[in-house]
């Protein structure tokens, strides 16, 4: 299956559509902050299209030699045949030079679609980094590319900052998002 990785603007209130149905309302920033954020060009807001159609988008946050994965999102009609994988390896091919990062709702041994979600990352080529992220107490594992990857406190600082820079979208971004006193802790 080939993809298509293009700027987000042409579909912009489908993408909006696919946002709001694939993330829970807590998990989700108010959709024009991540539009503002967006025009920063250390951010790539891509819809994905295979035949031209639109089937998802990703939300990339490029600092130094990473690209940090905020969002992916395939449409509900798209999953489970094969589009997200398709994805993850479409992104690690096209950055070769740089490590994949992203962080995960930790697991917890009684929620099946977070054990879902970790294992279809590590199936496509992501490795657990053993390292959990504290965000004013929701924990997030975060996982990379590189298998031998250990993130430090500044890095993800940095990533945070680059994500929601000191203007309005930003500032509202950063009232749910650590991006100073970051907390990181081994995975027990």
């Amino acid at each position: 299956m080939k993809l298509e990785f293009k700027d987000y603007s042409a579909d912009i209130e489908a993408i909006e559509q696919i946002y709001l149905e694939a993330f829970p309302e807590e998990d989700r920033y108010p959709f024009w902050t991540i539009k503002q954020c967006a025009k920063s060009e250390d951010i790539d807001f891509q819809g994905i299209y295979m035949d031209s159609h639109l089937i998802g988008f990703v939300y990339l946050i490029h600092y130094l030699e990473f690209i940090y994965l905020f969002y992916l999102a395939v449409k509900a009609d798209e999953r489970n045949h094969g589009c997200g994988s398709q994805i993850l390896q479409d992104l690690i091919a096209k950055y070769p030079d740089k490590k994949l990062l992203l962080c995960i709702d930790a697991p917890n041994n009684k929620d099946e679609m977070r054990d879902r979600r970790r294992s279809f990352y590590l199936r496509n080529g992501l490795y657990s980094t053993n390292t959990i992220l504290d965000n004013h107490g929701y924990l997030y594992e975060i996982l990379c590319s590189d298998r031998d990857f250990k993130p430090s406190k500044d890095i993800i600082s940095a990533i945070y900052k680059t994500l929601a820079p000191a203007n309005e979208a930003g500032n509202t971004i950063r009232q749910t998002l650590e991006v100073e006193g970051i907390k990181l802790q081994n995975k027990k």
